[in-house]
Formats: C-alpha cells, sequence, structure tokens
C-alpha cells in the first residue's frame, strides 16, 4: 500500500492513501485521491475532485458543495427572520417541519433549499441532543412561523430515541476508558 506523508506535516509518520471511484466516475474519470491520518482527510496533491466541479456523465459539471460560509451567512438570517424555529438556547428547540428547506427557499430570495439545508445541519450540530429529545418525545413538528405542522412518526420517534442510547453508550465507553 502506497504511503504519502501530509504535505504540512514535519513528522515523518507515514500516511495511508485511499483510492475511491466516486459514484459519478466514468472511465476516463481519475479517482479521487485522499490522505488518511488520524480520522483526517487532507487532500493529496494531484487531486483533482475535492473543492473543484467535475465533469458528470451527462457533460453538465457537478455541482459542488455549498460553502461552509456561506451556510453560516444563511444560518444568521434564519435566526434572524425566524427565532422560534431556530433558537439559540437547546431548551427552546422544537422539531421542523418535513421539507422546511423548500420553505425557507420560496421565502428567501437568493438561496436555495441546499443551502438551507446546509444552513440547519449548522444549527443542529450543537442542538443535537435537544432535537432528539424533542423528535424522542413525540408531538407535532413546527413551521417557521411556529405553528404546527404535521406530526413526528412513531418510526421517527424510535429512531431518535435509538440514536440518543447509542450516544450515551459511547459517551460511557469513552469515560470508561479514559
Amino acid at each position: 500500500m502506497p504511503y504519502q506523508r501530509n504535505p504540512g506535516s514535519s513528522s515523518s509518520t507515514p500516511v495511508v492513501v485511499v483510492r475511491r471511484r466516486s459514484p459519478r466516475a466514468t472511465e476516463n474519470t481519475p479517482p479521487t485521491t485522499l490522505s488518511v491520518k488520524k480520522n483526517n482527510l487532507i487532500p493529496s496533491p494531484g487531486s483533482s475532485r475535492l473543492g473543484a466541479a467535475v465533469a458528470a456523465p451527462s457533460g453538465k459539471a457537478a455541482i459542488p458543495t455549498v460553502p461552509k460560509e456561506e451556510a453560516l451567512e444563511l444560518l444568521a438570517i434564519l435566526r434572524e427572520r425566524w427565532p422560534q424555529a431556530f433558537p439559540l438556547q437547546p431548551t427552546e428547540v422544537r422539531p421542523l417541519a418535513l421539507n422546511i428547506d423548500q420553505e425557507i427557499a420560496t421565502q428567501l430570495e437568493g438561496w436555495s433549499a441546499k443551502q438551507a439545508r446546509r444552513a440547519i445541519a449548522f444549527w443542529k450540530r450543537p442542538h443535537t441532543v435537544a432535537y432528539l429529545r424533542a423528535l424522542a418525545a413525540g408531538g407535532p413538528r413546527y413551521d417557521l412561523s411556529g405553528t404546527p405542522q404535521g406530526a413526528i412518526t412513531p418510526e421517527e420517534q424510535q429512531h431518535a430515541a435509538r440514536q440518543l442510547a447509542a450516544r450515551s453508550a459511547r459517551r460511557q465507553a469513552q469515560t470508561v476508558s479514559e
């Protein structure tokens, strides 16, 4: 297996190079190259797929991911415009309505549903446990104005409860191993 040194690292620890073929790759598209070091993915020199649009099989350019700065900018707008849907405090978190990303895209000109999904993901990160608890408790989902819209299904409740239990088990395993 080839080894590659991390370009920004001064250590001599070898880094494993993993080559995977993208699902959109064609026979003429080179595989994506990633350097794996301590669970961090680092683009290796010569890797053309990371951070750039690559031709899809249809001949159109693939859509690049939403930049972090752009998602955080939209999240600030969401928090300002709909604080009841995107609260700062974990105790105020309520389950969001399904397809709320499309609702955001229709109400905010110039923003897409994909950008809204990424912004919502950034909002959920520090609120993950609170959001899972809200889902596990069941009840209604809420739209942007705070009005109940739809309900949490029993399957969603069970899934959230399993995720909470798994997080708890991982945390307990970490404290035991330390």
